[in-house]
This record gives C-alpha cells, structure tokens and sequence, in this order.
C-alpha cells in the first residue's frame, strides 16, 4: 500500500519494472480517495492502460488488459484535478490466468547521509497516512514478526480503548458523543465476529474507526491539550554510550531546534534560531516561557570520525522563544550541555570543566559534572566535584536538583548510575533512588511529576545512549530495587539487565525475567526516551520502533 498527494497540475508515478513476460498478464489495483476532492488515476502495464477519475470517498479496483511481449513496467499514476488531494493505492496484483499474485513493494534502505536531508512540510493527507502507519506497526499489521490480523487488532484496540474510556472516566473527563461512536464500533464488531465470511476490507475499514475514535479519546484529555510543544530533532552520536552521546568529538550534524504549534492536530512545524551546521541537544524553557537554552557543537562537514574530531565542542545557546535574539553563552573549549534554568535566575548545565577521564575501555571520555554561570554564560563556577560522570539535571518541585551520578569508586562499571540530589549550589548531596539497585542498571533523565512528590524517569543501558523504557518512581516506597518503580511502557523491558543491548547483557539484578510483550517480541529492542510527564499516568515522550544500539556502534539519524 502507497499513499500520494497530488496537487491541481501536479503528477505522481510509480514505475515497477517487469522482465521476461511471456505469457499474458494483467495487473489490478484499488484505489481510494482518503482526502480532498478528487483526482485522476492510471495504471498501466505496456501499452494497456486504464484511465478513471475517483472522487473523496469513493473506491474502485483498476485493472488492464492482458499484455505479453518480453519487458516492461507497470506504472501507476496519480494526477491532481483542482485542489490537494490524498490518493491510496492497495492491493497492486498479478494475474496470470486463473492465478492471482499479490505484489508487496520493498522500498530500498537509502544510505545514511549527514546531514540527513531535510523533509518537505507534510501535506494533511500524508499527516493521516503516518498516523495509520504508526497504528499498523503497534498493531503488527504485516509485520515480519509476531504478526496480527485485522481482526485480531481490531479486538485488541477496543479492550485499550475501553481501559482509557475507564481512566478518563474516573479523571471526570466527558467523552460526550464519542461514548455512543465508541458503542457503535463495538456493534459492528460483534457483527462481524458473528457472519460467516467477513472481507478483509470490512475489517481493515472497522479497524481504521476503532483507532480514530480512541485517539480522538485521548485528545479529549485536558491534559493533552499540550501545544505548542518545543523539542529538539537531535542526529545520535557516532558512539552509542552513555559518555560518548554528549562528547562534542561524537557529535553529527543535522536537527535543530522546532516548535510543533497544534500537537494532535497538525504535523507542521517551524524551526527557531540559525545557527551554522552542527548538532542540537537537551532545550530548555524559562519559567515565564520567554527565553530557551540549550546547546550546540558547530560540526565540520563530513568530519564523522570521533577518533579526529577534537576540536568540537558542545557549547551554550540562549534564543527568545520566536527564535530572536539567538545568543552564544560559552566559548571556551569543554562541553557544555544540558542546560536547565534555575529558580534564582542562574543557568545550572554539565560541563567537561572538571577535568579527569573515565576509567576503563577506550578514550579519551573526559568527565562532566553540573556547573552554574549568571544568565549571560558569565561566572561559571563548578558546583560537583565529583570524580566520575553527571547527567540530566532537573530542579524538583521543592527547589532542590535532580541528576544521575556515576558511583563508580570500587564498585563495578555497569551499574550505579543513578539518582542524586543536591542543593543548587552544590551542597546537601543525597542518594535519592538505586545507589544499591541492579536493575535496571540505570537511571536517566529524571523529571518531577507536577502537584506530585513522583518523579518519572527512562531505565536505560549503560553501553549505549539514554533510551529505554519509562518509569514512575515513588521514594516514599523505597530507596531501592523495584518497590519504587511503576512501569508506565511495559512493553519495553529494561535494557541491557532485562534484555542486551547487542553482546551488552548484564543480568546480574533480574531474580526473575518479566513477561515478554508481544511488541518487544515484534521490535526487539525498541525504546522511549525523554519523558515530560503532564501528570503521574499522563506524559510526552519520543519512541522508536529500530532498536537501541550498543557501543561502539551508532543508531541511525532518522
């Protein structure tokens, strides 16, 4: 299945080619408008060709005439008529005879480029399509592994919407009509479930309402009315760790830093601040949401080998929130990340201005550890003089700061890295969680949970960058272990105790392996990262279906 977006005088084709037919053939398609008015649709195979115009709402299977003579292609084309209008073409098939071949496209992995190249804005037709995407993966709807039916998914989506039909409920949110929409979608599944012989398309068609009503659930949430959303499209260091991913040596170019207006609603998003080619982390909002740091490594073009690249360093950036008034904060030549602003008006961030490297493996990984400067980047004094790495500052409900030690003084190299607490100027250090936990073997990006005393939190590996699965922690239950720790993404074991990441397995913590969810089975090593909880059930994260990759390899820029 494809989906196009053709716009009045404008054409798009799709060429296959087809060698040594010898026989007669013929090729059959369906095509449905998804959006918009209407289009003029094409398919050919040789000279045979068939030629209809289809109308928003409409459906209707084109097929050629038989054709036999040696090579050719077969093109499908679709040609805009008089406004944006979304086409979807399915099930492209062979026929040779009595005998039908379906014919799955298998789009070439391109290669990795750097900068990655940028996208075009997603017109609203192709938003749609993205979104039925991302459902088809979760659901396993013609996935290679732990694969489901329409059917199968259908059912599952319904007992999940029913879960958050309850949740929302008992939050005293009203669904209003959506309550009756949602009953109906249950009827015509028992319906379903009852005849005989259900097609395919009545199910898929069942299952695409099933998935629009529980989002449009979801949305109804007050806490979910969310934009606009600052976030940052980050390119992963040339080195997968939790050292390496902040070293400006590693850092890759592409991404920068963007607002996303109408979450929920539009894909389309716009890009703050103008900076050379280099690479973007870890943004900031002020209190009074005037102001945005964060940092940046001005990359050379090309220069993607760590082994070569001492002269990048990540520095500190400040910008008004439309984007002017965009100001260097650092200059000098350590990294400077993570910036976070501090209620009495200073910046708190990482730094590499401590001195000392890391322990073991390969190098050199110089040691970061929290800093604070006055709001123009002057001042810069170190508040930790800790002897291994810091990560992830956070200044909790109660004015102390939140952060991620490595306790790595005769103590093994995989585990201890996780949550500190400290005044914000560098007195009263505290274990807060996992000082004498196994598992997960860390923790990382800690944030306070609003009008709670919970943080959440990603469980990540250590031989890699910070991606995992999410967690809510709760101290009142205890300092250490899993007592603490409410899964919120279930689906995703903890990695690297609960399940390697590649050769890096470390399961000395795991008395007893959880439950393998049919998603971790159907994306191995998939992951969440950067969690910003709205409430204690309710968060924004990022998410990937390709899995976390281990030291000393790199995850893809996507």
């Amino acid at each position: 299945m494809w989906t196009v977006s053709a716009d009045r005088g404008e054409q798009v084709r799709l060429a296959i080619p087809v060698r040594n037919v010898n026989e007669p053939m013929r090729v059959s398609a369906t095509v449905s408008v998804v959006r918009g008015t209407r289009a003029e649709v094409e398919l050919s195979l040789g000279d045979k060709r068939v030629v209809r115009q289809i109308a928003h709402g409409e459906t209707m299977v084109l097929a050629t005439e038989a054709w036999a003579d040696g090579d050719t292609q077969i093109e499908a084309l679709t040609r805009g008529v008089d406004a944006e209008t979304g086409v979807r073409w399915s099930r492209l098939r062979c026929l040779w005879g009595e005998q039908t071949f379906d014919m799955p496209l298998a789009m070439s992995e391109t290669p990795e480029v750097f900068p990655p190249p940028e996208l075009p804005a997603w017109r609203p037709a192709l938003e749609q399509e993205l979104i039925e995407w991302d459902w088809r993966m979760q659901d396993g709807i013609g996935t290679s592994r732990e694969g489901r039916s329409w059917a199968e998914a259908v059912a599952t989506t319904l007992d999940r919407g029913d879960q958050l039909m309850g949740h929302l409920a008992a939050t005293g949110v009203s669904l209003g009509d959506l309550s009756g929409d949602w009953e109906q979608l249950r009827l015509r599944h028992q319906s379903l479930s009852a005849a005989s012989e259900t097609p395919d398309a009545d199910w898929e068609s069942l299952w695409r309402g099933v998935h629009t009503a529980r989002r449009q659930m979801a949305f109804r949430n007050p806490l979910a009315q969310v934009g606009p959303l600052l976030f940052v499209k980050h390119v992963p260091s040339s080195f997968s760790h939790q050292l390496t991913q902040y070293s400006g040596r590693n850092a890759r170019p592409g991404g920068g830093i963007f607002v996303l207006d109408a979450p929920g609603e539009s894909m389309r998003c716009r890009q703050l601040g103008a900076l050379p080619l280099g690479n973007y982390m870890a943004p900031d909002i002020s209190w009074d949401g005037r102001r945005v740091l964060f940092s940046f490594c001005e990359t050379e073009p090309g220069a993607i080998d760590w082994r070569t690249n001492e002269s990048q360093f990540y520095r500190l950036y400040e910008m008004a929130a439309d984007g002017s008034d965009l100001r260097q904060l650092t200059d000098q030549a350590y990294d400077d990340f993570s910036p976070r602003y501090l209620p009495n008006g200073k910046i708190l961030f990482l730094s590499t201005r401590r001195g000392g490297f890391h322990r073991c493996g390969r190098g050199p990984c110089p040691v970061h550890a929290m800093a604070t400067a006055n709001a123009d980047g002057s001042d810069v004094r170190l508040i930790s003089f800790h002897e291994t790495h810091e990560w992830d500052p956070a200044v909790l409900n109660d004015g102390r700061v939140i952060y991620t030690r490595w306790d790595y003084v005769d103590r093994h190299a995989v585990f201890y890295q996780q949550l500190w607490s400290v005044r914000p100027d560098g007195s009263d250090v505290r274990a807060f969680y996992g000082n004498n936990t196994l598992n997960p073997v860390g923790v990382w990006e800690a944030r306070p949970v609003p009008r709670s005393n919970r943080v959440m939190a990603t469980a990540a590996a250590h031989h890699a960058m910070t991606a995992g699965s999410i967690i809510l922690l709760d101290v009142a239950r205890g300092i250490d272990g899993l007592e603490p720790i409410t899964r919120l993404t279930p689906d995703v074991l903890f990695p690297e105790s609960e399940s390697p990441v590649g050769h890096w397995y470390a399961p000395a913590g795991v008395s007893q392996r959880p439950p393998v969810s049919p998603e971790e089975k159907r994306w191995p090593g998939h992951c969440y990262r950067t969690p910003y909880p709205l409430s204690e059930d309710v968060f924004l994260a990022a998410y990937s279906f390709e899995p976390l990759i281990g030291e000393p390899h790199a995850n893809r820029a996507r």
